[in-house]
Formats: C-alpha cells, sequence, structure tokens
C-alpha cells in the first residue's frame, strides 16, 4: 500500500496536459467537446487541442443560476494537449476572439501525511494531558462541552469533504454518508439533470465516475473528523453528531488534483445543499476558475474550509487565501502551533489566517474499513475541526451568514496559549485569532441576539462589547484601548506613531504599552518585559508579583547563606528564611552555633577563629575557607539560573 506520507515526499506535479479556456460564448464547443466556433477551432487546430471539456456540466439544479453565470463559471472548458506546449497554447487562446482568457490548470495537494499506526486517542476533543509527555490539558476544542450546550438539531447538515474520496465501506460512516434521492441508482441516466450521470453516493471528479471512494485514507481521515459515528461502540467521535458526510474526490490516486476539478467539485457541493465545505487539501498558486467556484459558494451562502499549508512558512496556500475562505492552521496536544509535524513541515501561517486547531498526530478513519490504528498530521486535519464546528454553529441557527460564522469561530477562539514568541495578544499571523474553541463558539452563538447591556444592539447587531453599554457600532471612539465604536480600529482618528496599534495618547506614559498591557500607565520603568527590581514592592514587568530574592542552602544544613538569587516567583520555601548567617554554603560542618573542632575555621559563624570548642581537634595550617566559598557560591548561582 503506498501511502500518502511516500506521495506527498515522492509525487511529481504533472506534465500539464491541459489548459483552462474562458469562452466567450459557452456555444462555441459542442456536446462532443468538439468546436463549432470557426475561430476557436483554428486556435485547436494551430496547437493541437484534442477536444474541450466544460469544467462543470449544464445542471437544471443550480443553486444561483445568476452568479453561475456572473461568475463566468459557465464559460469554462479544459482544453487536452497530450504532448502539446502549454505555454504556446495558452497564447494562441488569449489571442482568439472566441476566448475571453487561457491558464495552465493548478494543480494542489492534501494537506497532511499519515505515518505507522499506533493506538486511539482523540485528544484534539478532550485533552488530558497524558497524551505526550509534552501535553497540556485542556489543549483542545471543548467538544464535550460544546456537546453539552447544543440545543436538539433541527435537520441534518450536510458537510462536502473535497478530498482523496472517503470510504463508503467503514462501518463508522456508513450511517452518516449523504445520498442524492434525486437520482436512480445504475440506471445510466442523469435523473436530476446534474451533469452527472449515476452520482447517488457523490462524483469523482478526478477520472469523472460515480465512485467517491476513498484510495489513500486522507478524506477518510478528514471525514471522520468532521462526522464519525458517536455513542456506536465503534472507531470514533466526530465533531458534529447531526452531520451527513457528503463524498467528493477532487484528489487522484497519484496524490494531486487539477483546480478544474477542485472548482467542479466546489459547485456540484453547492447545487446539492451542501452548507460547509471541507477542504484539506492546498496549492501554491492562485487561478481564476477556482476563485470563481469559492465566488460562487459565497453568493450562495456556504461555508467554505480549508487548510493553510503544510510549508511552515507565509507562502500562501488556496483556496484557503481567499478572502471568503476560512483558512485553518494546525497546533499540537500543548497548544503551540505544530513545527514540524512529526514527518517535517510544519503549520503554514501569513495574513489570510483566520485561526488553528489540533492537527498534530490526530487518529482517525483509514481507507481500510474496520480499521482504526491510523493516525495523520497537517492542517488538514485541523481544518475538519473547525468544519465541524461550523457545522454545529449552523445547528444552533440556520441563518447564520458565513460573516457571521467566522466571527463566531474566531470570538470565541482561546488566545495566547501557545508559544509566547508567536502567540501574541489578538489576531497574529501564526495562530491567526487563537485556537478553535468549540464550546466558547456555540455559547456565543446561543446568546448571539441577547442585549445583555441593554444598549439596543446584540452581538449579532455588531456589538463587540455586550457588557459594556458605552461600547457598540457607531459609538463615539475615544483615546484608550477600547473599541467603542466595534469597527476594529482603535487607532481611527487619532495618531500612531510608534505604530503599536494603539493610539498615542492611549499610552500615558509613552512607554509603547497601552493600558490593556501596560499595568502602570503613569510609569515609564513599568511595562510587559521591563527589568524588575527584586523587593522594591514594585511589580515592574508587570507579571502579577515583584520579584523577590531567595535564600539559598547550599549544603543542605538547613541554613542560608546571604547569597541571594532574585527569582519573579516564590521561593522554594515560601519566602520564609528558615536560618540566617550561614558563612560557608559549601561546608553543613559551618553554621551558626556549630561546635569548631577544627583549628583556624570559624564553623559557628560568628566572625572569629577560636581555640578548639571539641575534643581531639587539630590545627590546620594553609588557606582558609573563603576563596573557595565565593567560587562554591558562584557555581551554586549559575546552576539556579540554568535550571
Amino acid at each position: 500500500m503506498l501511502t500518502l506520507i511516500a506521495m506527498a515526499a515522492l509525487a511529481v506535479d504533472p506534465s500539464p496536459s491541459w489548459i483552462v479556456v474562458s469562452l466567450d460564448d459557452p456555444a462555441a464547443i459542442g456536446p462532443d467537446g468538439a468546436p463549432v466556433d470557426a475561430a476557436l477551432a483554428d486556435a485547436a487546430r494551430r496547437t493541437g487541442v484534442v477536444r474541450y471539456v466544460p469544467v462543470i456540466p449544464p445542471s437544471r439544479a443550480r443553486r444561483d443560476p445568476a452568479a453561475f453565470a456572473a461568475l463566468g463559471l459557465d464559460r469554462l472548458v479544459r482544453a487536452e494537449l497530450p504532448g502539446g506546449d502549454a505555454t504556446a497554447a495558452i497564447a494562441a487562446h488569449r489571442a482568439s476572439p472566441a476566448v475571453r482568457d487561457a491558464w495552465a490548470d493548478g494543480v494542489g495537494r492534501p494537506g497532511a501525511a499519515p505515518n505507522d499506526p499506533f493506538w486511539d486517542q482523540q485528544w484534539s476533543l478532550h485533552n488530558d494531558g497524558s497524551f505526550s509527555p509534552d501535553g497540556v490539558e485542556g489543549a483542545d476544542i471543548g467538544a464535550l462541552d460544546a456537546w453539552s450546550l447544543l440545543p436538539p438539531s433541527p435537520g441534518v447538515l450536510v458537510v462536502a469533504v473535497l478530498d482523496t474520496g472517503v470510504n463508503l465501506d467503514e462501518p463508522d460512516l456508513r450511517d452518516r454518508l449523504w445520498s442524492n434521492a434525486d437520482e436512480v441508482a445504475g440506471n445510466g441516466v442523469d435523473d436530476d439533470g446534474n451533469g452527472y450521470v449515476d452520482d447517488v453516493a457523490g462524483w469523482n471528479f478526478a477520472v469523472e465516475t460515480n465512485d467517491p471512494g476513498d484510495d489513500s485514507g486522507h478524506g477518510s481521515n478528514v471525514a471522520g473528523i468532521i462526522g464519525a459515528e458517536g455513542d456506536n461502540g465503534v472507531g470514533y467521535a466526530g465533531v458534529c453528531d447531526a452531520c451527513s458526510i457528503m463524498p467528493l474526490k477532487n484528489i487522484g490516486r497519484d496524490g494531486f488534483g487539477y483546480y478544474t476539478w477542485w472548482a467542479a467539485s466546489i459547485v456540484y457541493a453547492v447545487d446539492e445543499g451542501a452548507s460547509v465545505l471541507n477542504m484539506s487539501e492546498y496549492g501554491s498558486t492562485p487561478s481564476p476558475d477556482l476563485e470563481a467556484a469559492v465566488a460562487y459558494a459565497e453568493a450562495a451562502g456556504v461555508v467554505v474550509v480549508a487548510c493553510s499549508g503544510n510549508t511552515d512558512d507565509a507562502t500562501p496556500g488556496y483556496p484557503a487565501t481567499y478572502a471568503s475562505v476560512i483558512s485553518v492552521g494546525a497546533t499540537d496536544d500543548r497548544d503551540w502551533r505544530a513545527s514540524p509535524f512529526e514527518w517535517g513541515g510544519g503549520s503554514s501561517y501569513g495574513a489570510s489566517l483566520d485561526l488553528v486547531a489540533p492537527g498534530d498526530l490526530v487518529y482517525g478513519l483509514s481507507s481500510f474499513a474496520g480499521t482504526y490504528d491510523w493516525y495523520w498530521s497537517g492542517t488538514s486535519q485541523a481544518t475538519p475541526h473547525v468544519a465541524g464546528v461550523a457545522a454545529l454553529l449552523l445547528q444552533v441557527d440556520p441563518s447564520f451568514t458565513t460573516g457571521e460564522i467566522l466571527r463566531l469561530l474566531q470570538e470565541g477562539a482561546v488566545d495566547q496559549v501557545g508559544d509566547p514568541a508567536e502567540d501574541t495578544p489578538g489576531w497574529d499571523r501564526y495562530h491567526g485569532a487563537g485556537r478553535l474553541d468549540a464550546a466558547a463558539s456555540v455559547a456565543l452563538a446561543l446568546d448571539a441576539d441577547l442585549d445583555a447591556d441593554d444598549d439596543g444592539l446584540s452581538w449579532r447587531d455588531g456589538d463587540c462589547d455586550d457588557v459594556d453599554p458605552a461600547a457598540y457600532p457607531g459609538a463615539e471612539e475615544r483615546c484608550d484601548d477600547v473599541d467603542q465604536d466595534c469597527d476594529g480600529d482603535l487607532v481611527e482618528g487619532f495618531e500612531d506613531a510608534d505604530g503599536n496599534g494603539l493610539p498615542d495618547c492611549a499610552d500615558a506614559d509613552g512607554d509603547g504599552h497601552g493600558l490593556s498591557t501596560d499595568c502602570d500607565d503613569a510609569d515609564p520603568t513599568v511595562y510587559p518585559g521591563a527589568e524588575d527590581v527584586p523587593d522594591d514592592g514594585v511589580d515592574q514587568d508587570c507579571t502579577g508579583r515583584d520579584a523577590v530574592t531567595c535564600p539559598v542552602d547550599g549544603d543542605g544544613d538547613g541554613y542560608w547563606d546571604e547569597v541571594l538569587v532574585p527569582e519573579d516567583e516564590l521561593c522554594e520555601d515560601g519566602g520564609a528564611l528558615v536560618a540566617g548567617g550561614d558563612c560557608d554554603d559549601r561546608d553543613a560542618s559551618a553554621y551558626p552555633g556549630a561546635p569548631e573542632d577544627v583549628c583556624g575555621e570559624d564553623l559557628d559563624c560568628d566572625g572569629a577563629v577560636t581555640e578548639c570548642e571539641g575534643k581531639g581537634c587539630g590545627c590546620a595550617t594553609g588557606a582558609g575557607p573563603g576563596g573557595l566559598l565565593v567560587v562554591g557560591v558562584a557555581l551554586l548561582i549559575t546552576r539556579r539560573r540554568r535550571a
């Protein structure tokens, strides 16, 4: 069996045997794909085009015919060039009066790779911290709490999985699979007139058949994260218990998918009634056909969720980069951005990232029915967590718009739980708005129409702070770190000379930190990251406590010397000196009140060397312990600081 990790590592982009052509008139080609327009026929003859195939076949069941036509999706055809020069063919078609534009058919790949089998744990839904040695309790999406908040489902929500296909024989998915009720199986007729024959179970856009089965396991894993049947004693529990999975295969057996396949699958999912589209796949280049298909989904009010990519950098991934698509990055079981995954790579980031979700070492379903010991890692696994929660939000209220779904996801996300160097306050390029929190987003959705502060506006009306009656859309913005007018901009109408996102007048002491982070905006020496002076009663670094000095008992005799180590935390003994005045913290026989039984040494720490107090002592000659004491203390302090 060829696993997807091998495909991701070894597969190369296919030769450009197809180009995409936007016709001036869809009628320029006949039903057999042959050009009927003379100018198009001339371009085909000169470039070696064998046939033209509509990217999306005609359909009587178009969900939004006006948007479909306005976006030019009815004019898109693929031109087959076996062995031809794609660059020359594109140029020749662009020069034809029968053509509006032409471009190479983009190529993309799945956003994850599998590993060897391990054992079944869904830490992404409920993390008790035991999944790995570095695991953090609560670094999950809070699925259990979210489910407890949900009202009864008003119906079944269809989530389309656009991927490598779905295992149609998997017991944990069998009762969750979407079926085209308007199509008669096996009669060889396009009963519903949607352009696809016998598409009862979905469609395979890679080879144009009605079998959307999975040949790699990637799509089955994604589908299981979204909607594996819970409480059935089999396999896993999916995020959304009221979801039906529409299997659409738009990645071939060799591990890549043309953008035209992706565009066609998006349109199919929209026309067939999907509420959410999961695209755990990405390409590195934009494309007009893919962008138009995404815009068609947006026009129809369908939520599209896609993975940011696994490049571990800010390289844009498509379609996630498009504005209307929810772009998802991946975290591990300690809540940090997954970098690297266990196979390499890392969660992509950048300006278009909306939020992150668990995506590293996620166990799930495979292409082998009834086999539950496969795990996958990638932004592919993070994406279905978000798609599943988007479906839960629609379960709360099916009338939520795509913009409201994104807002619910982002406002519910948990901020500043990852690497402090990356997960900074508010939106950041590594984590977006934060890590997905299903429970918080569902709670927001349930209260979307609540006006808690009686200012006449609810969250759904755009009230960004339903606790503060002075904050609402249209309120007068003040010079502080509160967004009173709910426009997302704190510096509108105010100067921000230091570019820190806060109006300069809101930073009273001029230390570059506003009220939201500066714990004393009157003292310029006090701000997050400042050096805290021990024992001065001032919390210079804004950690919530003053630095203290801790006593050191290096020799374990129960007495402390006078060398104190500054630390911004409680001392090991709670800050209380058990005893003080240890004059040699390397020698356990030296402490206040100790018997002096070695001549020439101040063992009782009284500052004087006296005659022996014990019996049988003998005088030693040579250097005293003072020099050694300094060395010992220095080593002791170094060890503590490294710890």
